[in-house]
């Protein structure tokens, strides 16, 4: 069945459809509040909120991350936009109680804006039509382009799931080192070597950073302005080229380094975190909370199937 929608609602769905393009605006206006007040950084450390003392600052980092973990995967399962908001709502509230920035999980958001609003602007109206399906006609689109409620629908779910689990990265990487994050992440079966190689990609993505902060000055103070002719991109491959080089050779000098201090392939660990008694209890406390959702869904389903009978 299809409706024509006149100018007023054709633009109230447009806007709805538009919506997550408003998460990289929100971000930009407090990305330039904060560069004028000197908060944010091009790259922000993971582990830079690691010293709080919230719920999940508190919790033994095994049992945090694969919980969160799980939680990510239960998310996933769910099938109504109701349970996906409720879920949604969770991420929110663990983000709120662990005392992190909002700067930062907008940030996370904003970089996938780009992506979910794509995906909800073309899921709609791609699909093959089914004959009892309610479809809308915008006045600003040809009629034979309806919007399908089903393809809203389905792109509604991925944004909402998207935007959770996004969320849900926060307390789980940011409210602990990211050496104890990733001694979780040990502990709950992931390779010992993939844990090196992101501890050491975390800790020189800084000292690469500063070089070409470095150089890029250096650059500057000679004269130099970035435009768009051949002398321009010749001097700006120049400085890819000798950060490449730099960063070779400074990646040369800390794998022999390494060598010295008796490295053998696998990063000294200092003692190990013992599981306490409440943070079994706060497992089970979040898995509960994390498994309402679903439960939630599927009593009202049956409700609603009990009734339709």
């Amino acid at each position: 069945m299809n409706t024509a929608l006149s100018w007023p609602e054709s633009l109230l769905v447009l806007a709805v459809l538009l919506a997550p393009l408003l998460l990289p605006l929100l971000y930009f206006i407090l990305y330039r509040r904060g560069r004028r007040e000197g908060l944010v950084a091009p790259i922000v450390s993971l582990a830079e909120m690691a010293g709080g003392d919230s719920f999940f600052h508190r919790w033994h980092t095994g049992l945090k991350v694969g919980c969160l973990l799980i939680t990510c995967f239960l998310f996933v399962t769910l099938r109504t936009i109701p349970g996906c908001l409720a879920g949604l709502a969770i991420a929110a509230l663990a983000v709120t109680v662990s005392g992190l920035s909002w700067r930062r999980s907008l940030a996370r958001l904003a970089a996938m804006s780009g992506f979910l609003t794509l995906l909800i602007v073309m899921l709609p109206f791609s699909g093959v039509m089914q004959a009892d399906e309610k479809s809308f006609s915008l006045a600003f689109l040809p009629a034979a382009l309806p919007l399908r409620l089903s393809g809203l629908h389905t792109a509604s779910l991925i944004v909402f799931k998207a935007m959770a689990i996004a969320l849900l990265m926060e307390p789980m990487l940011a409210t602990a080192s990211l050496a104890a994050t990733l001694r979780g992440f040990r502990q709950i079966g992931v390779p010992v070597a993939l844990t090196q190689m992101i501890l050491l990609c975390h800790r020189y993505i800084f000292v690469f950073q500063q070089e070409a902060a470095r150089m890029w000055r250096g650059m500057r103070v000679r004269g130099f302005t970035a435009r768009g002719d051949w002398a321009s991109l010749t001097a700006i491959g120049n400085f890819l080229g000798m950060l490449f080089v730099s960063s070779f050779e400074r990646t040369q000098r800390v794998y022999e380094a390494m060598l010295c201090r008796g490295f053998t392939g696998e990063m000294p660990e200092i003692g190990s975190e013992p599981i306490k008694r409440h943070d079994i209890g706060k497992a089970v406390f979040w898995l509960i909370l994390a498994v309402a959702p679903l439960v939630a869904e599927r009593f009202l389903h049956d409700f609603t199937q009990f009734f339709h009978k």
